[in-house]
């Protein structure tokens, strides 16, 4: 029992066909997969910003938008970058507080706390918008369908 050419090319058709269909499924699943780790991210960075400022002198985070990434820095008696988290390629984001030098800024004082924040990640389809309290660290996560 063999298979003719006929037969193995009506399988290999029908192959690509159900490949075609799952592919663009799966490119949406990785995109939301990455910003949803971004949003985890950018709340993990609050949350560690926290807890280092209350070891150091101060601690601050920037985003650089030329290198797109946010850094988070500790300064006691130096400056000394702790975390970098990259930013995928097809989000942008916009912080709502300090700018210098196209770097935006968001520092923290002894006691962990600084002035109220938010991101907003934009992508293709959707807008997702994090604010933080700067006293308290709660934050909230917002999506929105863009049209």
């Amino acid at each position: 029992l063999g298979f003719t050419l006929v037969e193995m090319l009506v399988v290999l058709v029908l192959m690509g066909l159900i490949a075609a269909s799952i592919a663009p499924n799966l490119v949406g699943t990785t995109k939301r997969t990455q910003t949803d780790k971004l949003v985890a991210d950018l709340i993990d960075l609050d949350a560690r910003a926290r807890l280092l400022s209350s070891k150091h002198r101060m601690c601050y985070f920037e985003y650089d938008e030329t290198h797109h990434q946010i850094e988070l820095f500790v300064v006691h008696e130096k400056v000394e970058s702790v975390q970098v988290i990259d930013m995928p390629d097809f989000a942008m984001l916009d912080m709502e507080q300090r700018i210098e030098q196209s770097r935006m800024v968001i520092t923290f004082d002894r006691l962990g706390q600084t002035d109220d924040y938010q991101y907003t990640i934009s992508m293709d389809e959707d807008a997702i918008q994090i604010a933080f309290n700067g006293l308290t660290g709660w934050h909230e996560v917002s999506r929105e369908v863009l049209p």
